[in-house]
């Protein structure tokens, strides 16, 4: 089945951030000069760049102390999607729940400008600040597992940043030569030396469109990170190391077989089918692709900026741009489909025998040991009411008389595949044992009334079962031709 291909963003958006501020008045407290050491650090929560600021929209750059980083409170628990509550008569930072209502209004792309200075000294106040995350209170450590005190500089809180991300039990690591924090999940950085091997390459033709290698790379770079990149290393690399990925290790070989072969040729192929039928000149598709193509493209800050990245992944702008509009054209054509067979006009009747093969009704008895079901079983045949059984003897705590309505999937495979399995109006003639006990089910008919109630989501479920086979008749009769050079590469993997 075809799946549609979901560009990431270019540079992602950055999680809106506020600043905790706190009263000026204070209970006795100590008061400390330090050196407060400014680098550019950025901070980078799950692969989205954080770029802090306070309510006025004024950048709060990141700074090290004594070896340690250091953010407000409010924009560090905020960046990890927690709500923060300041207690003043207890001198404590709550933090948990949703972020704050205002969070939203406060965003920012990229990274920090410097602020053209690499240290100044601070006044840090401390006043026995208590963090609690989640009701638990913390004691904030630093990376050697050394008590750091919370302060306040100018009426804002400030906490390690290690401190709180442990605390939520996320994973921080610091890249000395980038000053960056990474907290989550690392993005997995593809050697460009990788890349810059496929630029050159052509993989295959689908169709009258060629597919170079560099349309591989920018797939691999927009959608290789670690976690995706991890499976490969763990089922095919022998240290599974993901730094040691090199262009014919098998990780990285099956990384892009499978690329090319489950996603880049379903979408070439949907493409050729479009362009035959001058799909992509229609005025709203430009507009469309244009209007997404520009947006993508201004979301690096600079033409340098975006000149590095196609550089370091060895694509040209015009295959970038090619591929993007590509994909896009691709997309759009399948959400048209998906569009025109939202409007064909149904019956209820007609519905109802579509519904019909993906969904059934049953009532079912539960029970906890066989001999019971089988009990149930005989009074059945003898002529007993079913509703009148399951009132008697059913454990189920959420079983109403009018049974369940589902598909498949939706429950454990052994009383699905008995229920699918029934004729309507006729019941199991076995106990049918799952993990939940001895199910005696009976398959009723499904009531017009709630197929009509329904009709909606029955009308978009057929329309993308219609749009699939459209789609995957498109892409098996497309003439795929593998070039000798990727054949070759494709038969190292073991």
């Amino acid at each position: 089945m075809f799946k549609r291909i979901k560009f990431k963003s270019l540079i992602a958006g950055t999680t809106a951030a506020m600043m905790l501020c706190t009263s000026t008045a204070f209970a006795a407290s100590t008061q400390k000069t330090a050196t407060a050491v400014y680098n550019n650090i950025k901070i980078v929560v799950d692969g989205t760049t954080v770029t802090p600021k306070d309510v006025n929209g004024n950048i709060v750059d990141p700074f090290i102390i004594d070896g340690t980083t250091y953010l407000p409170v409010r924009a560090l628990a905020n960046a990890l999607g927690q709500g923060v509550e300041w207690d003043q008569e207890t001198s404590t930072v709550k933090i948990g729940g949703a972020p704050d209502a205002t969070a939203n209004n406060i965003l920012s792309s990229g990274q920090a400008e410097s602020k053209g200075y690499s240290s100044v000294e601070v006044v840090t106040v401390y006043n026995d600040i208590k963090i609690v995350v989640n009701d638990n209170e913390v004691t904030p450590t630093d990376a050697n597992g050394n008590i750091v005190e919370p302060f306040i500089i100018d009426g804002t809180t400030y906490l390690p940043v290690r401190a709180l991300a442990n605390a939520l039990g996320e994973a921080v690591d610091w890249d000395q030569a980038t000053s960056t924090v990474y907290i989550g999940e690392k993005p997995f950085k593809v050697d460009s030396s990788i890349l810059k091997q496929f630029s050159d390459i052509t993989l295959a033709t689908v169709g009258d469109t060629v597919i170079k290698g560099a349309y591989y790379n920018v797939y691999i770079a927009q959608n290789a990170n670690q976690s995706s990149l991890q499976y490969y290393c763990d089922n095919y690399s022998a240290d599974k190391n993901l730094q040691t990925l090199t262009i014919n290790s098998i990780p990285a070989a099956k990384y892009l077989t499978e690329a090319v072969t489950d996603s880049i040729i379903p979408a070439f192929a949907i493409y050729e089918s479009a362009a035959k039928n001058g799909f992509q000149n229609r005025e709203d598709i430009k507009e469309n692709v244009d209007s997404l193509w520009n947006s993508y493209r201004k979301q690096f800050n600079s033409d340098e900026e975006y000149s590095a990245y196609l550089s370091e992944c060895g694509i040209s702008s015009a295959d970038y741009e090619n591929f993007y509009r590509i994909i896009s054209v691709a997309s759009m054509f399948s959400d048209d489909l998906y569009s025109r067979y939202m409007k064909v006009p149904y019956t209820l009747d007609e519905l109802s025998d579509i519904y019909k093969e993906n969904y059934v009704t049953a009532k079912h008895i539960l029970v906890e040991d066989e001999a019971t079901a089988k009990d149930i079983i005989s009074k059945l045949k003898g002529g007993a009411s079913f509703d009148e059984l399951a009132s008697e003897y059913n454990i189920d705590p959420g079983y109403t008389s009018a049974g369940y309505t589902f598909t498949y999937g939706e429950m454990v495979p052994e009383f699905e595949n008995a229920a699918f399995s029934l004729k309507e109006n006729t019941f199991t003639q076995t106990p049918v044992k799952s993990t939940y006990g001895y199910h005696v089910i009976l398959r009723v008919p499904i009531e017009k009334s709630w197929i009509e109630a329904n009709q909606p989501a029955i009308q978009s479920s057929l329309a993308e079962k219609e749009t699939n086979a459209v789609i995957n008749d498109i892409i098996s009769k497309t003439k795929v031709v593998f070039t000798e050079e990727y054949n070759t590469y494709a038969s190292t993997i073991k």
